[in-house]
């Protein structure tokens, strides 16, 4: 004889223990033992089409479909199509990426197309709606700063020479700090470019200190190198340092002269011991492109201190 249980809202959850899988719901609300466990389909569990959904055991399957599952659509109103309870990829985004750091573009027609990782540092640029985009090198012509090189001293250095810097940017700019040795409190760094070692630089520095007013000092015509940041020395007390910054406009151009101009400021615990800082001015007379560039003192250059050179 079949035994029938009312369930309401009213009736409290099961603690423990399972519910016998010869329950089933008989569509009156009840669980009736005398409803056998369904083989075929669950009463009241339908797909959109008004079909039933097949159940073995208790469990829910997707039954293999050759063509598609009724009701099922993509956004266009075509039926999405399964196979073997997998939903196939067929007319929808087939992904072609294949490597890390692929990209996917529409190609002709918008169809999905693989654009392989660029060189590091290149950026995507867009060749209109007929061809397809490309990574080219980083010329600066967004703004930005790009950094090409740069040099942190792991021991004391007698020079730095940055060399076969690319002549895709519009403006190059060393930034630095750090010190250097000697028995002065401080001193004025040479610059020269592209191994030019003869009488073709002029610069002039205009610099001040809290005790006295400033001082302009220049080096006139017929210089060896260009006096374009300052650092301070051996003989101020340790972990005090200077920092500079000083820019290269048209640096690769073949028309005119070479300018440069910079800032910067540096500390020395000289008997009037201070800060000091500066900006400089200098001229390299050469219509070559800038290819490299090499920073020397008098004196060595201290372990930590560093260099970098940007683009932009």
């Amino acid at each position: 004889m079949g035994t029938t249980a009312n369930l309401n809202s009213t009736t409290p959850a099961a603690a423990s223990g399972t519910i016998n899988t010869t329950y089933q719901n008989d569509g009156s609300g009840n669980i009736s033992s005398s409803v056998p466990i369904a083989t075929t389909s669950v009463l009241g569990v339908v797909k959109p089409d008004g079909v039933t959904i097949d159940v073995s055991s208790g469990i829910i399957s997707v039954p293999t479909a050759t063509t598609s599952v009724s009701g099922l659509v993509k956004p266009d109103g075509s039926s999405i199509t399964i196979s073997s309870g997998v939903i196939s990829a067929s007319g929808g985004l087939s992904n072609p990426m294949t490597t890390e750091g692929d990209i996917i573009y529409g190609g002709s027609s918008g169809t999905p197309t693989r654009l392989a990782a660029g060189t590091s540092g290149y950026i995507l640029q867009t060749n209109g709606s007929s061809s397809a985009p490309t990574w080219v090198a980083n010329t600066g012509g967004g703004g930005g700063m790009t950094l090409i090189a740069s040099q942190v001293l792991s021991t004391t250095t007698a020079s730095v020479t940055f060399s076969s810097i690319p002549g895709t940017y519009n403006i190059l700019q060393i930034v630095g700090f750090g010190r250097v040795g000697g028995s002065s409190y401080n001193e004025f760094i040479n610059v020269q470019f592209n191994g030019d070692t003869s009488a073709h630089y002029i610069d002039e520095i205009l610099y001040g200190k809290w005790t006295n007013s400033p001082v302009a000092t220049t080096s006139g015509n017929g210089a060896t190198a260009l006096r374009l940041f300052a650092l301070t020395a051996g003989n101020s007390t340790g972990n005090y340092a200077g920092s500079f910054t000083f820019s290269i406009p048209g640096y690769a151009n073949t028309s005119f002269y070479k300018q440069a101009n910079g800032q910067g400021s540096f500390t020395d615990t000289g008997a009037s011991g201070g800060v000091e800082t500066y900006t400089t001015a200098g001229q390299w007379i050469s219509t070559a492109a800038i290819t490299s560039i090499k920073l020397f003192g008098a004196d060595s250059f201290t372990t930590g201190t560093s260099f970098y050179l940007y683009g932009y």
